[in-house]
């Protein structure tokens, strides 16, 4: 999984010269993912989370999805939510 995100990376960063964005780490965790998300970001002393969203998830998830949702709920720090492209 890392590696594949690490890709991810290399090829946005190639292909999108007008983008700019720092790949600091890849962390991939198990477990629920918005314990893993909010305990990932206490731990490395994050100012803000940034994530992205569908938008699925029914009624309440109509803007956002409910991983994002719950992630914007119980963070302690800023959430930044991204729409993602269907």
């Amino acid at each position: 999984m890392k590696d594949a995100l690490t890709q991810f990376y290399e090829t946005v960063s190639e292909n999108e010269e007008n983008q700019s964005f720092v790949l600091d780490e890849v962390v991939v965790g198990r477990g629920n993912p918005v314990d893993v998300i909010i305990e990932a970001a206490q731990a490395k002393e994050c100012d803000l989370i940034v994530m992205g969203s569908h938008g699925h998830g029914g009624l309440a998830g109509i803007l956002m999805g409910s991983t994002a949702k719950k992630v914007t709920q119980q963070a302690k720090i800023p959430v930044l939510i991204v729409r993602l492209p269907e």
